[in-house]
């Protein structure tokens, strides 16, 4: 029987040797925190075994044969319907969240024969195309903010969009694995909820013109139906003090979160070129000064949000990055990692991820979808991002984003909350505690200007906790 600290021995064919290694030391090495080694075969398919040979675990490697003759082309893409794979293995205690699960590469197929199991999924090769958004690279249509659609998604077109796939996957290997060496145990992880809040508006009263405020008044009647909303925003604007600005909301935010325990990070913009980089706010103005010190002071963090046109500009990352540590710095805020997201969740493969790489950022919060809740990358832990034209494993960490204040419906119109709404949300934070993962959300502090906004978010965090 196998002990814990010895090594798998993986075997591979020679082909895409870079792309497989960042697969298996994602599922192998960081999410089950096996030891690994990887020896070249002359086989096509791929197997796990160990230095006495005893058992052996065999997988498909469709995916990587297919990019071997064709990279970055449609035809390397899955093939549409997927097809299911019912999984059964035995009294193994599978944690799925179905008893079938969608096979993007490789074909159904699971059973074991005396030592030896097979798996006629491709896991490795599948798991690299969700993380490392291959598909993003290949699909070329995009939406008015130059993203890549969700509907252009094979999840979404395979209808597992609320499914962390990539987690399904490594827990049907890990049955595997366990079944053949029952004695081998996987890292330990648990469950944590990740409050961000991009600072896109500060203020919505403070500092704006008569006009702009008369214009917001009607919304509030309007559309957000909130009384006494239109009062704060004309006793702020005639004080004008930021401190009663409805959309200062920061205090109500750290309160929240001190409350269950939980730390938030805020994510400042640093430069607005365009109309769509949010109110035109400076890090050096004295409100804003003074936000950063008290959010710091609090134990909550700060981060980076990269302006609406820098998603493919690393140069302009940088810059803007740079200027955020500098400011900060100067009020004595040295934090050792840095992390944030992209304004409008803009994203290039990967173009993007190396801007952020090249800029010193330890983590990225990007990838999530803009109109809908749900695992763009397939699973609910963070991992190290690919670099899928250099084929290099980068420094930067992805934590994936899962839920967003917006992507819940017109969030201004209180008719929107519903109890179905709620249940949304708990039903996919609900995986994310299943597989021990990390629920990421985010929610503007504008978005919390009303009675009815702050309830909700309250509820929220209450049963996603």
């Amino acid at each position: 029987m196998m002990v814990t600290n010895e090594k798998f021995l993986v075997k591979a064919p020679f082909y895409c040797r870079e792309e497989f290694d960042y697969a298996v030391d994602v599922v192998l090495g960081e999410f089950l925190g096996l030891g690994w080694e990887r020896i070249v075969s002359d086989n096509d398919a791929i197997m796990i075994t160990t230095s006495s040979g005893a058992q052996t675990l065999r997988l498909n490697d469709d995916f990587f044969r297919r990019i071997y003759k064709s990279p970055l082309t449609t035809a390397s893409l899955p093939e549409l319907p997927l097809q299911e794979m019912e999984v059964k293995l035995g009294n193994t205690g599978l944690n799925l969240v179905e008893h079938t699960v969608p096979v993007l590469y490789g074909k159904p197929g699971l059973r074991r024969q005396d030592q030896n199991i097979n798996i006629e999924v491709d896991i490795f090769g599948s798991v690299f195309f969700m993380l490392s958004r291959y598909e993003e690279a290949v699909v070329k249509e995009k939406d008015v903010h130059g993203r890549f659609p969700t509907k252009e998604s094979v999840a979404y077109k395979g209808g597992f969009i609320n499914r962390s796939l990539v987690d399904e996957y490594v827990e049907i290997l890990w049955a595997c694995l366990k079944a053949l060496w029952p004695r081998v145990e996987r890292k330990r992880r648990s469950y944590r909820l990740l409050l961000t809040h991009d600072v896109d508006h500060p203020f919505v009263a403070y500092g704006k013109s008569w006009a702009k405020i008369l214009r917001n008044i009607g919304g509030d009647l309007v559309r957000r139906r909130e009384l006494a909303l239109p009062f704060n925003r004309i006793r702020c604007r005639m004080r004008n003090d930021p401190g009663i600005d409805p959309a200062n909301t920061f205090g109500f935010l750290m309160d929240v979160s001190e409350s269950y325990g939980v730390r938030s990070e805020f994510y400042f913009l640093v430069e607005h070129k365009v109309p769509l980089d949010g109110s035109s706010y400076s890090l050096k103005s004295m409100p804003i000064t003074k936000l950063v010190a008290d959010i710091h002071e609090r134990g909550h963090r700060i981060g980076f949000h990269g302006s609406y046109s820098s998603f493919d500009r690393p140069e302009q990352i940088k810059m803007e990055f740079e200027q955020l540590v500098s400011v900060v710095s100067t009020r004595g805020i040295n934090q050792e990692t840095w992390g944030g997201r992209q304004h409008y969740l803009r994203f290039v493969n990967p173009i993007t991820w190396q801007g952020w790489e090249d800029a010193g950022l330890d983590y990225d919060s990007t990838l999530g979808f803009p109109d809908t809740i749900g695992f763009r990358c397939g699973t609910c832990h963070e991992f190290n991002v690919f670099n899928i034209e250099t084929k290099k494993k980068l420094h930067l960490r992805e934590r994936p984003l899962v839920c967003m204040d917006v992507s819940l419906g017109n969030i201004d119109d209180p008719r929107t909350y519903s109890a179905d709404l709620i249940e949304r949300v708990v039903n996919v934070a609900n995986l994310c505690k299943r597989f021990d993962g990390t629920f990421v959300l985010l929610w503007h502090n504008d978005h919390l200007i009303t009675s009815a906004q702050r309830r909700l978010y309250c509820d929220i965090v209450e049963s996603v906790i």
